[in-house]
């Protein structure tokens, strides 16, 4: 796997997260964590998402800790989390 994809992967983003993070499609996020290369016209990317979640994993934000949410809150609130801090590292509004 792929160094980034393993960072986003340890940090419970399933590849529905990364399709719509990346704007990729499923298929493609799929073949990364199947080992798959991501090209190189959105390598960039993948790593400013990489470095994102990784601050998020340094703060205690991901992976969620939240014993009592279910498999659904527990993936949004995965995708939230990795949302926000994706935008704060792309430089964008995160309020």
């Amino acid at each position: 796997m792929h160094p980034e994809i393993q960072v986003l992967h340890q940090a419970g983003l399933r590849p529905s997260h990364i399709a719509r993070l990346l704007d990729v499609s499923r298929n493609t996020a799929l073949n990364w964590y199947g080992g798959g290369t991501p090209h190189r016209w959105i390598v960039d990317r993948v790593r400013t998402l990489s470095t994102a979640v990784s601050r998020a994993m340094e703060d205690g934000k991901l992976p969620v800790n939240a014993p009592g949410l279910n498999a659904d809150e527990h993936a949004a609130k995965t995708f939230f989390v990795a949302s926000r801090y994706f935008q704060d590292e792309e430089g964008g509004d995160t309020t």
